[in-house]
C-alpha cells in the first residue's frame, strides 16, 4: 500500500512539474494585450470553425486587469470566452470550463476544448438565435 501511495506521490510531482513547463509564459501578455495562450486558443479553434463552415462573430476583447475575449459562434447558440489561462463553452444547457489545471499543456486544453466545442455545435445549431 505505501508503495502504490509514493508511486501516486511521483507520478503527481512528475505531473505537475511537466505542467508548470509547459505553461511557463503562456499567460504573459503580449504586445496586443492577449496572453499567447488566448491568442493561440482562438487562432486554434476559428480554424477548426471554418472546417465547418462556421466562424466567431461578435467578437469582443475586455480589456482591464485580466483581459479576456467573448464571441459567438455563428449559425449556433453557444458562446466562448477565452481567457489568460482557460476558455469556457456555454449556451442553452451547457456550461462546459477548461482550466489551466486541468491540462498538462496549453496546447492539451486547447484541443479539448475545440474537441468539446465542435461536438456540442449540432445540438447547439437546433437553438439558433
Amino acid at each position: 500500500m505505501i508503495g502504490r501511495l509514493l508511486s501516486w506521490i511521483r507520478r503527481e510531482r512528475e505531473w505537475t512539474r511537466s505542467h508548470r513547463i509547459a505553461w511557463k509564459g503562456a499567460s504573459s501578455l503580449t504586445a496586443n494585450g492577449l496572453s499567447h495562450f488566448q491568442v493561440q486558443c482562438e487562432s486554434a479553434i476559428a480554424a477548426a470553425l471554418a472546417t465547418s463552415g462556421r466562424s466567431l462573430t461578435n467578437r469582443v476583447v475586455h480589456a482591464g486587469s485580466e483581459p479576456y475575449v467573448s464571441a459567438s459562434i455563428s449559425a449556433s447558440s453557444l458562446r466562448v470566452w477565452i481567457y489568460v489561462d482557460q476558455a469556457n463553452l456555454d449556451g442553452p444547457g451547457i456550461d462546459n470550463r477548461f482550466e489551466e489545471w486541468d491540462a498538462i499543456s496549453p496546447a492539451a486544453l486547447i484541443d479539448d476544448f475545440g474537441a468539446t466545442m465542435l461536438s456540442k455545435l449540432d445540438g447547439a445549431s437546433a437553438h439558433a438565435v
